[in-house]
């Protein structure tokens, strides 16, 4: 409305208009905080999932390790009663494994990574 219809109005429709914003400023307002509450709950589930995923991938590395660890303490034990074959057979097993381990490190020395395998299978 422009100036002068809203200079024509009477006190009563100017109270009308001005009871019907008011109403919708409410109305709005609670649609805000309803939107606020939905953007934080959708946070902290963002929140929980960075957390868990962080949590999968500490776990993951913990498992490495101690894989790592069985499969040596398996290659100690086989060292100390295999025959000579088998025990040519693990350390190149090992070896193989090392490099792949050093690869998977090391992507951008693949040139490097190259040179181990070829001297690992020389073996």
């Amino acid at each position: 409305m422009t100036d002068k219809e809203l200079q024509r109005l009477r006190r009563s429709e100017l109270l009308e208009i001005l009871l019907a914003q008011q109403k919708q400023i409410d109305s709005l307002k609670k649609e805000l905080a309803d939107a606020n509450e939905q953007l934080a709950e959708r946070k902290i589930v963002i929140e929980k999932s960075g957390s868990i995923a962080e949590a999968a991938l500490k776990l993951n590395g913990i498992f490495e390790a101690a894989q790592r660890a069985a499969d040596q303490y398996l290659y100690s034990i086989g060292v100390a009663s295999a025959p000579e074959e088998t025990l040519q057979t693990a350390d190149r097993s090992l070896s193989a494994d090392a490099a792949q381990e050093t690869e998977e490190v090391q992507p951008d020395n693949s040139a490097n990574a190259g040179a181990s395998r070829a001297k690992s299978r020389k073996r």
